[in-house]
């Protein structure tokens, strides 16, 4: 009797380990399911404050660009870009500065205010933001050589700043507007390589398609158009990106350069 007894507690405490260990190996690999839930929600959460942070600076800059950067009367070729003074009521009362190049220029202050209060830029590094806002200046001014410069700068300068994916888009602008058609396809690849999750991404992937299309390039020009809608449908290029694809879709004999810009 005292023999079975002994039996019966050997087995008993064999199940019991074996079942603890059972146990402990099963809920391991649910911890670790857990965890990287967490994780997810996390990276997830993360990346919804990056995009809503490029609406909030995209909207901030499209208000800059709204106002008009006073400049000198006099030529822009001939006399260095002028430093505004805050008290400056008008053009006449601008003080020319020969150094210009090593001081800031002082931001509007509505604008300063508004990136404060949005938390939107850590850092301005000293006066690396003054290449982005004289890239603004020359391009609004369509000295498109001097702002791609500008542009350029502040890019090498800061590649990760909250700005830079703007500025490559300026980049490209610039090109652009310079009948540069190569390098603006160029940079838009620079930006699509580099800042995957800019808003700008569907207007440079139009431009790149306008691009490829003065270059007579019609078939690369309906890819990437293609390509846009695919990604992009409900951006506010995407109507334009349509039409212009069912223009080269209904006439593949469209000369380069001819006609297409009607459909945008």
């Amino acid at each position: 009797m005292n023999h079975s007894h002994a039996t019966w507690c050997y087995w008993s405490i064999a199940l019991i380990t074996l079942a603890g260990c059972a146990s402990s190996s099963e809920t391991k690999p649910a911890r670790e399911t857990r965890r990287l839930g967490l994780v997810d929600q996390q990276l997830a959460s993360q990346e919804a404050e990056i995009r809503r942070l490029s609406q909030t600076i995209d909207s901030l800059e499209k208000e800059l660009k709204k106002k008009p950067v006073a400049s000198s009367k006099k030529s822009a070729t001939s006399l260095p870009l002028t430093r505004l003074t805050p008290e400056a009521p008008n053009d006449e009362d601008i003080a020319l500065d020969d150094g210009w190049e090593n001081e800031p220029l002082p931001a509007a202050p509505e604008e300063e205010n508004a990136m404060r209060a949005e938390n939107v830029i850590a850092d301005s590094r000293g006066s690396v933001l003054n290449h982005y806002y004289r890239g603004l200046h020359y391009f609004e001014e369509h000295q498109y050589d001097n702002a791609s410069r500008e542009f350029r700068s502040f890019l090498t300068a800061e590649p990760e700043h909250p700005y830079a994916d703007r500025a490559q888009y300026m980049e490209l602008e610039c090109h652009f507007e310079n009948h540069d058609y190569g390098l603006a396809v160029f940079a838009s690849n620079q930006l699509e390589a580099k800042y995957p999750y800019s808003l700008r991404l569907p207007e440079a992937l139009q431009k790149r398609a306008m691009a490829y299309l003065e270059m007579g390039q019609s078939s690369t020009a309906a890819v990437t158009l293609r390509d846009l809608l695919r990604r992009y449908p409900e951006s506010s290029v995407a109507d334009s990106a349509s039409r212009l694809l069912a223009n080269l879709s209904q006439d593949k004999n469209t000369a380069p350069g001819e006609g297409w810009e009607g459909h945008l």
